[in-house]
Formats: structure tokens, sequence, C-alpha cells
């Protein structure tokens, strides 16, 4: 691996992790604004406890903020790979050297499949495993709230319908 490699490489997983820490923070404040009337509607738990169920909260729900920007973070960050590329120059320079320009992408595929990789991993086996926490809604987040089923079949293949369970 050149130096070159080595760069784009970094410069890639850099804007990558940058976009996906401004996307995330940005979608978990946005989320805690709109519902912190949810996590404070019990007034007698003191302030400790209810940042920990925040923190639980949110914490749980990262995969899956993370599954749905990680995909277009990548288009991102190669484009802005690329574009500060040619902001500085360097594009250029690297031509005028004789590299070609499709050189320059074999880093960033590569980067790029193995980003793919960590990001089909975790649709794949983290956030399955923790669907049931992260199914629960902003309103229960001790996770104990009843819900209904309609129209589940049991194992005699009865159609069941139940408002409470």
């Amino acid at each position: 691996m050149s130096v070159v490699d080595r760069y784009l490489v970094r410069m890639f997983v850099s804007s990558y992790l940058i976009l996906l820490a401004v996307g995330i923070g940005m979608y978990t404040l946005t989320d805690l604004l709109v519902n912190i009337d949810e996590f404070t509607e019990h007034r007698e738990l003191p302030f400790t406890t209810v940042a920990g169920l925040i923190l639980d909260f949110y914490g749980h729900n990262m995969p899956l903020y993370y599954s749905m920007l990680g995909g277009p973070a990548l288009a991102m960050a190669a484009a802005f790979t690329l574009g500060r590329l040619l902001k500085n120059n360097e594009q250029i320079a690297l031509v005028a050297a004789g590299v070609p320009l499709q050189r320059l992408l074999v880093p960033l595929g590569l980067c790029t499949l193995v980003l793919t990789g960590l990001w089909m991993a975790n649709r794949e086996i983290v956030v399955p495993a923790l669907a049931p926490k992260i199914s629960r809604q902003h309103e229960d987040v001790f996770g104990q709230a009843a819900g209904g089923v309609y129209c589940a079949r049991d194992a005699e293949n009865r159609i069941l319908t139940a408002l409470r369970i």
C-alpha cells in the first residue's frame, strides 16, 4: 500500500466517521428535544434515573441509527474525499505524476467494501439482537407497556386477536 493509498484511506475514514458522528448526533439530539416530555413525565424520578433511562434508550437505538445513516454516509464521504483532493489541487499533482484517476478509486473502493461489510453485519446481527430494546416507544422507557396482537396465528393455525398482552 503506497503513501497515497494510506492518505486516501485516512481521509476517507475520517470523513466517514465525522459524517456519522454529526448525523447520528443531530438525529439523536432532535429526537430527544422533541420527545423530552415523554422521558420526564414521571416527576418522582430523580435526575440521575431519568438521565440513565435516556442513555439506555438512545444507547440501544444507536445501531438502528447507524443502519439508517451508514449507507448514505459512505457515498458522501467518498464525494467529500474526492472534492477535498480537487480543492487542494492534489488530483492535479497526482495526474501530473502519472497516476491515473481510476487508481485513486481503488483504496476508496476497498474501504467502502470493508465499511459496507460492517454496516451489513450491524443490520443482520446487532439490530435483530437488540430488537426488543429498539422497538420501545419513547413513552415506554421502562419497556413494560402492554401491546395488542391483531390477526396472529397460534400453533393450531387459529387467528388470535388481543387488545392487551
